[in-house]
């Protein structure tokens, strides 16, 4: 890299890690989507199940600031799935994933602030009677 092409260098890191994006494709790696799954049975794990292209055995996957890789599994060339004990915190996110070519794909996560759905509540009070036609 030439001294002069630094700058532009440095403007387009900056921008990567605060642009909000819908999926970014590069050549070989593509990520469609990302889908956090909370299961309904303990223990209290959390999965993402990444869909996209070009996946392969020696992808690497980051969420964050981690290497995720040695949580996640491949379950084809467009799925992967990644398991998180605890669950991951809410907030946003940047998934990558690589391969072992150079080519990455971007995807922005947003993990939701609310749980699951609880228990209904009681029963409120009745309401008054309404007009009587007769």
């Amino acid at each position: 890299m030439k001294l002069a092409q630094i700058p532009s260098a440095i403007l387009w890191s900056t921008a990567l890690l605060v642009t909000a994006a819908a999926p970014a494709f590069a050549d070989g790696v593509a990520i469609f989507g990302a889908q956090l799954v909370s299961p309904a049975q303990p223990p209290p794990a959390q999965q993402m199940i990444i869909t996209g292209k070009g996946f392969t055995a020696l992808s690497k996957v980051h969420f964050g600031t981690a290497n995720i890789t040695t949580e996640c599994s491949l379950g084809n060339p467009s799925l992967i799935t990644c398991a998180f004990t605890p669950a991951i915190t809410p907030g946003e996110y940047r998934l990558v994933v690589g391969s072992s070519d150079g080519d990455f794909g971007v995807f922005d996560v947003t993990a939701p602030l609310a749980g699951p759905a609880g228990p209904a509540g009681p029963t409120g009070a009745a309401g008054p009677m309404g007009p009587q036609w007769g």
